[in-house]
């Protein structure tokens, strides 16, 4: 990463470290992508993935369809180590998307482990319980999740249910500057612990 990259990041660590939100405005092209998945990447590393409460926290990306294969190629060049999902695609294709995600199945149609696990303590215990103490339950699911504006105001009661989200960025976030848009609507009631926008 370049110094002010470097900068950006130890100021997103910054807001995450004090437990505050924040935007992130830098001219096009200087990196705020890379700056914004090296904090994932650190919060990986440093097992910040789960809440206090000990459930599994992915981050959500929000950004215009434009660069939604552009967060996905950087995020495989730069941190491959991040499950990334890029969650767009049709009616059929996002329903199998939100199983994936929740790790009820695998990217092939399979049910996965975790999905097993979890259906045996649901029976063996009568509650839905979910305890993530090892990597293995976690193992199939995702760090990020990055969608459009567009699939999220289609999915927002799903994306508002799924999860209590990490991280919420929204890119090109000066989109929502009127909040009575219906993508500023939409968003309203998302859960997430921290919520970040970037914009040039």
């Amino acid at each position: 990463m370049k110094p002010y990259q470097l900068s950006g990041l130890s100021f997103l660590l910054h807001l995450y470290e004090n437990g505050m939100s924040g935007m992130l405005g830098d001219e096009m092209g200087l990196g705020k992508t890379l700056q914004t998945l090296s904090l994932f990447q650190y919060l990986k590393e440093h097992g910040h993935r789960r809440s206090s409460s000990d459930e599994f926290q992915p981050a959500l990306v929000i950004c215009p369809l434009s660069v939604i294969n552009s967060w996905v190629t950087e995020a495989r060049k730069w941190t491959p180590q991040l499950k990334v999902m890029r969650f767009h695609g049709g009616l059929h294709e996002r329903q199998q998307l939100k199983k994936v995600a929740t790790g009820q199945i695998d990217r092939y149609g399979n049910a996965t482990g975790h999905s097993k696990r979890k259906r045996e303590r649901r029976h063996a215990s009568g509650k839905p319980l979910i305890d993530l103490d090892s990597d293995a339950e976690t193992e199939g699911l995702y760090d990020l999740v990055v969608t459009t504006y567009e699939v999220f105001a289609a999915e927002h009661k799903w994306f508002k249910s799924a999860f209590v989200w990490r991280y919420v960025v929204l890119d090109e976030g000066h989109r929502i500057k009127n909040n009575t848009t219906q993508i500023s609507s939409s968003l309203q009631g998302l859960s997430a612990e921290y919520r970040l926008i970037l914009t040039g």
